[in-house]
């Protein structure tokens, strides 16, 4: 569910999405296959590779959902999750399936990969004309 609160704000809840875990298990995937087959590795170290694929894989996969929550998106360049607020350094990726934002507030800089699945239609179209509205200003 996502909520207008002016023309140039939108507010919205960001759940956990299906394409984000697609892509982050076929990388991994053609890794542990490439790690396997194009390599003449011992048995024991194709093994090892593989558990820490799959354990940084977790990793990532828990860090993604950590990012589901409550948003805020505004016209200033300025983004608001759970309460704390966070400055929009440049748009990275603008697409009609993703959109990836570099943020970052007094201590740290990261990454927000903000997929369609993960919001309803109305509310990502919405969220894109938030950020075809930044691009002009040049964030």
């Amino acid at each position: 569910m996502f909520r207008t609160t002016e023309a140039n704000c939108v507010s919205f809840w960001l759940y956990p999405s299906r394409w984000a875990e697609c892509l982050l298990w076929g990388v991994y995937l053609l890794l542990a296959a490439v790690a396997f087959l194009a390599t003449a590795l011992p048995l024991e170290c194709r093994a090892l590779i593989l558990t820490i694929l799959l354990s940084d894989r977790q990793t990532k996969s828990s860090a993604l959902h950590a990012l589901c929550g409550f948003y805020q998106l505004r016209l200033d360049g300025r983004l608001i999750l759970s309460e704390r607020p966070f400055s929009i350094q440049r748009v990275v990726v603008l697409s009609r399936l993703c959109i990836v934002l570099k943020i970052s507030d007094t201590d740290k800089t990261t990454y927000i990969p903000l997929f369609s699945d993960a919001v309803s239609t109305d509310c990502y179209r919405h969220l894109s004309r938030i950020i075809l509205g930044l691009r002009t200003r040049n964030i």
